[in-house]
């Protein structure tokens, strides 16, 4: 009988259960339906005592837990198994005595993946992070956990450490009243987070977002949009210098602020190195004061010949670009489109003869 798989059905088929149990107490404590018995017998509490040491290893603990009318009971059998099983969170949600659950199992508790969605569930939401602490700090929902507390504030104090470590940090931040408290709590962090340029935007005291962070404004990707979307964009500038000639869209930050020369003027250096220069040139007023600062870089653009067009003062961009005209592969379609076809042969002689539709240029030039 301590050995067939049947011995459960045949059990509680027995009039005599509890005597069958003590019949098979060695196999009790290793079939897996060993719960499903409990349950069925009406001296649940007896079968738990026959069965303590399995009770604590099967995996349907918690569910058997929950089936009792003592439950309170159970959890004080198991008390090292609750700390072990998945369900201890829902084991504790589903008891009425949930804050003593926890008691129970505080060194539990700082493990289960669901303790957030536990202290949020349980009245003393307060009492559940006293408790954890430790814990709270490591689970990536402390953020939730905080937004849906209503002591927020209390819930970064606990947490200063950890909040600058989660990615939602940003997030948590934002749904905060206290959103300058919250910068004040992160400053090391705001400056790693990838969304604080969005952090930045949302926060009302934007510049001094930028004062807090102005080491980290200079490495995100985003701090040309951020400095669009502030007012003081000059100042924005002002504070990212040595950035702005880094980041891939500095064309299209100095195209929206008003102060387009003196942006240029900032970032000399980058101008020349952008491939976007052209189009930034272009959409300058001062078209010739750009090509001005970028002498070097025109004659390194394969769009140097469309700016030239673009320019009112096309002679003088070939001035300017003497050696480079010989060099593109434009240069043909350039002279046509100048007045002066004459003279750019002459500056030309030498790369007329080597370009393939030198015979085409001679053509539509009309001094044949």
């Amino acid at each position: 009988m301590g050995k067939v798989r049947d011995v459960a059905n045949l059990c509680v088929s027995l009039r005599s259960k509890t005597k069958c149990i003590d019949y098979n107490r060695d196999y009790m404590g290793k079939v897996r339906d060993v719960a499903n018995l409990c349950v069925s017998l009406r001296s649940k509490t007896k079968c738990i005592d026959y069965n303590r040491d399995y009770i604590g290893k099967v995996r349907d603990v918690a569910n058997l837990c929950v089936s009792l009318r003592s439950k309170t009971k159970c959890i004080d059998y198991n008390r090292d198994y609750i700390g072990k099983v998945r369900d201890v969170a829902n084991l504790c949600v589903s008891l009425r005595s949930k804050t003593k659950c926890i008691d129970h199992n505080r060194d539990y508790i700082g493990k289960v993946r669901d303790v957030a969605n536990l202290c949020v569930s349980l009245r003393s939401k307060t009492k559940c992070i006293d408790y954890n602490r430790d814990y709270i700090g490591k689970v990536r929902d402390v953020a939730n956990l905080c937004v849906s507390l209503r002591s927020k504030t209390k819930c970064i104090d606990y947490n200063r450490d950890y909040i600058g470590k989660v990615r939602d940090v940003a997030n948590l931040c934002v749904s905060l009243r206290s959103k300058t408290k919250c910068i004040d709590y992160n400053r090391d962090y705001i400056g790693k987070v990838r969304d604080v340029a969005n952090l930045c935007v949302s926060l009302r005291s934007k510049t001094k977002c930028i004062d807090y962070n102005r080491d980290y404004i200079g490495k995100v990707r985003d701090v040309a949009n951020l400095c669009v979307s502030l007012r003081s964009k000059t100042k924005c500038i002002d504070y990212n210098r040595d950035y702005i000639g880094k980041v891939r869209d500095v064309a299209n930050l100095c195209v929206s602020l008003r102060s387009k020369t003196k942006c240029i003027d900032y970032n000399r250096d980058y101008i020349g190195k952008v491939r976007d220069v052209a189009n930034l040139c272009v959409s300058l007023r001062s078209k010739t004061k750009c090509i001005d600062y970028n002498r070097d870089y025109i004659g390194k653009v394969r769009d140097v010949a469309n700016l030239c067009v673009s320019l009112r003062s096309k002679t003088k961009c070939i001035d300017y670009n003497r050696d480079y005209i010989g060099k593109v592969r434009d240069v043909a379609n350039l002279c046509v489109s100048l007045r002066s076809k004459t003279k750019c042969i002459d500056y030309n002689r030498d790369y007329i003869g080597k370009v393939r539709d030198v015979a085409n240029l001679c053509v539509s030039l009309r001094s044949k």
